[in-house]
């Protein structure tokens, strides 16, 4: 009987992985509270970051879709949740830093 010389854990996806798009979330929140105040219309050293926001959480979302083959139907509907949260408040950032409006 042969002894394993190393355990390993389970290859799972680490919890900073999973939540992500969210911290991602909470960084445009702290963005648009630190920056609104100095911006002005058109300023774009200010709207560069928080535009770049949808487009990052949505593809890591993508990603833990296919990647969580085991829990794909949960990433998914947590995804669908997240980014029906995420689209109204990111419009709402956008225009508290542009001083713009829809």
């Amino acid at each position: 009987m042969e002894i394993p010389s190393r355990v390993t854990a389970s290859a799972g996806p680490r919890i900073g992985t999973l939540i992500a798009p969210a911290l991602a979330s909470g960084v445009l929140v702290l963005w648009t509270a630190a920056v609104y105040s100095f911006s002005g219309y058109g300023d774009a050293w200010a709207i560069w970051p928080a535009l770049a926001v949808l487009p990052i959480v949505a593809i890591w979302h993508a990603v833990l879709v296919f990647r969580l083959q085991g829990f794909r139907k949960a990433a998914l509907l947590a995804a669908g949740g997240h980014l029906l949260f995420l689209v109204p408040l990111w419009f709402v950032c956008l225009m508290l830093i542009s001083k713009d409006s829809l």
